[in-house]
């Protein structure tokens, strides 16, 4: 007998008991990946699936199967994905207020304490405490997880990620890089990435080396037939379970729909009513929806969509306050809706399934959706919720020349940029220009918006809103602000530099009347001059004429001081006057806008030969930069961190620092990735990684920087065709570098030693005169400026050139002055040129002393090609190649130094890992490296050994 279902039969189970079909392949990667979780061994996991194919209930399973774990969850909603660090929110605020304040503090302890505001402020608070750079919200963010982690396994889940905000997505990203040592399992559910809001942020987390990607399949025919006993009460015949199966695509959700629509419609489940199913489709659960809706009571259906604007998890009565209902209706409107399935629950409200939300918002129509949004706006302000939380709601709202609007946006966006999210900032304040403000505060939005866009990196769009902020001004000196602002986006642009110099010449004259401004300015404008062939004469001018007394104030002196630093150090003129300068430019105040430039003072300790002071008040830089939202100027200073690190001889460092989160996305601009690309280049080429460093090399744009800037990466493409038998082109190099380098000013070989190096191409096309009258001229300019790297090099390259007796004299003093610098990796250059000078004249002896002293040293610096080239020259003298040091303090690494040197100062693990920006894991295994070199068991040994003087080693002779 054909059973035809009754209006209402539908049997809804709860989720926790209703069986889960064709889904085995699926939750066995699921308990995998929390035992590996479970062992320490941190895992991604991604569901991929369309809407209702079953993420959320392999979700659900996820938290069975990890019963143990503490579980943060959070979802993606259709209306907050402009909420910055919305997700994060969620999985962090609840768990941190229900803590006591003894587990609290331990959660935000060490660097997690750098994410403290984004949850430590009372609802009502105006403004953002200080303001945490990008860099150092992602990395506070990533310690507060561990620490969760530390404490006990964590599974971190996050539903509907393709809504995510992107400053949550990115710190996902971040995360999920650092998980190895942690009990740590993160899974989300998204749709596919070109479904999200932010679909590359989404692509980028699949696309991880640990992510486990899980596709949930559409059911089977035997399946629908199955859920249409479970759910319907009914049995199909084959042709109708088929059907069934077509109709609904295998899509759980979908075919829950349509079963629901069956009962409703009493369709028997027979064969010859299987065509009516086809018309009912994936389009049955939005139609069943409206239909619910249509048979709600009026307090239902306000209360219902009041939630659909406000989102799952919205306490009852901010819904009713949105709905205009009091306590009595609301709650007999909660029920109504959880009894017609379409709430999960009463308070707080949550809909059965996110599509359930969507199909409710589609019933409302534009101008109810409008209106109820601005009033959720209002509504959360007057519930005590943060600006951010309200302008999500703004966004999307049709412009209406509304001042509450405007407020909202722009207050939620300096927010928004001073905790490390501009992107969200940018969308609320180009929303916030759609409203027509007044022409007062159209040109503040416009300069707003400008600042975030360079935050962002979008110099192009930051130039734009900048300059139309500055349209309308009769006098520039009224907002120098402004002007100076501007003079920072185009910076980098070679077409725009005669305008920003004029701008900045204009508000020169104006500021008279105003020292600090007016030095501000004027440090502009040599800064502006200092890389522009066209402008230096001016520049130099603009130097010479600074006074004692113009630089002697330290509060806002230190942008001109460090252009200072630059241009004595690249003119050779004084080490001891060019330390004094940087030391004084980062002593000095600086003003906000203008700390990106104190970078140039960087270039005098290095010159100079002051590489620790260079680091010292770098890391100090990148700090400040960091917790004072800065993110340009941190990143200008971790690519310049990466090449004092590749000058002293540490390329694992120097790699670090170049490929820093912020440098990647700065070195998108042609500028910094001109400069990236050649540091990097040149550290890959000591690595063997030829090929690596000609393919970045390519990428530089140098048609679209400025003519200075074009220096390195043009000696950097010329030692590439050095190394790789091309002279010719090397040589071409050299000289475009050099002509730059001249029309600059700059005589310092210790800025760019392209003399040395054309010689050395010039020999081997042989033109040894020339080659010899070059490499002289340098060693000269050399010791005239007295920094010993500078020396150094300049002596090598001579003694290739001369060769015999006198070139191999020349070697000598080479490796004497390098061996009392802290250039390790030059010194070992030096040491492996003078072993194979010593080999060809027949002095096997003491050539295998200075080659394996030279094939020591370049290990240590991590310059595989040269430990090669060092066994090669020491193979030709008779000896086994030099094994690589395995143990002893030489056989250390940088990295591997600094983590047993704080571990001595009994810094713990954990400490350390903050301090270096690595995970505990690294820090264990740099420490077991560590022990095993040094032969020792405990912390309280290395002490110790870190300052023995005896050295052990695997040589071989």
């Amino acid at each position: 007998m054909t059973v035809i279902p009754e209006p209402g039969t539908r049997r809804e189970l709860d989720s926790s008991v209703r069986p889960l079909l064709e889904r085995e392949a699926e939750l066995a990667a699921l308990r995998a990946a929390v035992e590996s979780a479970r062992n320490g061994d941190g895992q991604l996991v991604v569901i991929e699936g369309a809407a209702g194919i079953g993420k959320t209930r392999l979700l659900s399973e996820t938290r069975s199967l990890a019963s143990q774990f503490e579980v943060l969850s959070s979802r993606g909603g259709e209306l907050e994905s402009d909420f910055a660090f919305g997700i994060v929110r969620q999985l962090f605020e609840g768990p941190l207020v229900s803590a006591g304040a003894e587990v609290r503090t331990e959660l935000l302890s060490g660097a997690a304490g750098l994410a403290g505001p984004l949850f430590a402020l009372m609802p009502g608070d105006s403004e953002a405490p200080g303001g945490e750079t990008s860099f150092a919200m992602l990395h506070g963010l990533y310690w507060l997880a561990a620490n969760f982690a530390l404490r006990c396994p964590t599974l971190l889940i996050v539903d509907d990620l393709h809504w995510a905000d992107e400053p949550s997505l990115r710190w996902l990203a971040y995360l999920v890089r650092r998980l190895e040592g942690l009990s740590l399992l993160v899974v989300v559910a998204t749709r596919p990435p070109e479904h999200a809001q932010a679909p590359a942020s989404v692509t980028e987390l699949e696309a991880d080396p640990l992510a486990t990607v899980i596709h949930p399949g559409t059911l089977g025919q035997e399946s629908a037939a199955r859920l249409a006993e479970m759910l319907a009460g009914v049995q199909p015949d084959e042709d109708f379970a088929g059907a069934l199966r077509d109709a609904s695509g295998g899509n759980p959700l979908y075919l829950a729909a349509i079963l629901d629509s069956i009962a409703r419609h009493q369709i028997a489940p027979t064969a010859e009513h299987a065509p009516r199913l086809l018309e009912l489709g994936g389009e049955a659960l939005s139609r069943g929806v409206a239909l619910r809706l249509s048979r709600l009571s009026d307090d239902a259906v306000e209360l219902v969509r009041a939630t659909a604007i406000l989102g799952d998890e919205t306490e009852l009565a901010l819904a009713a306050s949105l709905a205009e209902l009091d306590t009595a209706a609301a709650l007999e409107a909660a029920g109504s809706l959880v009894h017609s399935d379409l709430l999960e629950r009463e308070n707080p409200l949550a809909f059965r399934h996110p599509v359930v939300r969507s199909a409710v918002l589609e019933n409302i129509n534009a101008r109810g959706r409008m209106r109820l949004q601005r009033r959720a706006a209002e509504i959360l302000l007057d519930h005590g919720a943060l600006p951010e939380q309200a302008a999500t709601y703004l966004v999307s709202t049709l412009p209406a020349r509304d001042g509450f609007v405007v407020a909202t946006l722009r207050h939620a966006a300096r927010r928004s940029l001073s905790q490390g999210a501009p992107e969200a900032a940018i969308a609320y304040l180009r929303r916030a220009l759609d409203e027509s403000p007044q022409t007062a505060e159209c040109r503040e939005v416009l300069a707003e918006l400008g600042i975030a866009e360079t935050q962002a990196f979008a110099g192009d769009n930051a130039a734009e809103h900048l300059s139309l902020a500055m349209a309308d001004l009769d006098d520039i000196a009224r907002r120098p602000d402004l002007v100076l602002a501007y003079v920072n986006a185009v910076s980098t642009r070679p077409e725009s530099t005669r305008e920003a110099f004029a701008l900045l010449e204009q508000l020169s004259e104006r500021s008279l009347n105003d020292r600090g401004l007016h030095e501000r300015v004027e440090a502009q404008l040599l800064i502006a001059s200092l890389f522009d062939p066209e402008l230096y004469a001016g520049a130099r001018r603009r130097w010479d004429a600074v006074s004692e007394e113009d630089i002697a104030d330290p509060i806002e002196t230190g942008t001109l001081l460090a252009a200072g630093a630059l241009e004595e150090g690249r003119r050779g003129v004084s080490r001891d006057r060019t330390v004094e300068l940087a030391g004084r430019a980062f002593a000095s105040g600086v003003a906000p806008g203008d700390r990106l430039y104190v970078v140039h003072a960087l270039w005098g300790f290095l010159l100079a030969g002051s590489s620790e002071e260079a680091i010292t008040a770098m890391n100090a830089a990148i700090e400040r930069s960091r917790r004072s939202g800065d993110r340009l100027t941190a990143a200008a200073f971790q690519l310049m961190g990466g090449r004092i690190h590749f000058d002293r001889g540490e390329l694992l460092v120097a790699e670090e620092a170049l490929s820093a989160s912020e440098v990647i996305s700065f070195a998108d601009l042609p500028l910094p990735f001109a400069y990236r690309a050649a540091y990097l280049a040149e550290l890959q080429l000591f690595r063997g990684e030829a090929a690596e460093a000609e393919a970045l090399l390519a990428k530089a744009r140098l048609d679209e920087v400025l003519v200075g800037h074009r220096i390195h990466p043009l000696f950097s493409r010329g030692r590439l065709y050095l190394e790789t038998g091309r002279p010719e082109p090397a040589l071409a190099d050299f000289r475009a570098a050099g002509e730059i380098a001249n029309s600059l000013g700059t005589e310092n070989p210790a800025y760019c030693p392209w003399r040395s190096h054309a010689a050395v191409a010039l020999h081997r096309l042989g033109r040894a005169d020339e080659a010899r009258e070059l490499a002289r001229e340098e060693l000269e300019l050399s010791r005239r400026w007295g920094a010993p790297r500078a020396i150094g090099v300049s002596l090598r390259s001579l003694g290739l050139i001369e060769g015999g007796a006198t070139g191999e004299q020349f070697l000598r003093e080479a490796v004497e002055v390098l061996a009392e610098s802290a250039a390790r990796l030059e010194h070992a250059r030096a040491l492996i040129d003078l072993g194979a000078a010593l080999r060809r004249a027949n002095s096997g002896s003491e050539a295998r002393s200075y080659l394996r002293e030279g094939v020591d040293l370049a290990h240590q610096c991590g310059a595989s090609a040269l430990v090669v080239s060092g066994n090669e020259e020491l193979a030709a003298t008779g000896a086994h190649p030099r094994s690589v040091m395995l143990s002893g303090l030489e056989s250390l690494t940088a990295s591997e130094r600094r983590v047993a040197q704080m571990a001595a100062e009994e810094v713990s693990n954990k400490e350390i890992a903050q301090a270096l920006f690595v995970t505990v894991k690294t820090v264990e295994m740099h420490l077991s490296h560590v022990y095993r070199k040094l032969d020792v068991e405990s912390r309280r040994q290395l002490a110790g050994a870190l300052s023995a003087p005896a050295l052990k080693t695997a040589a071989t002779t």
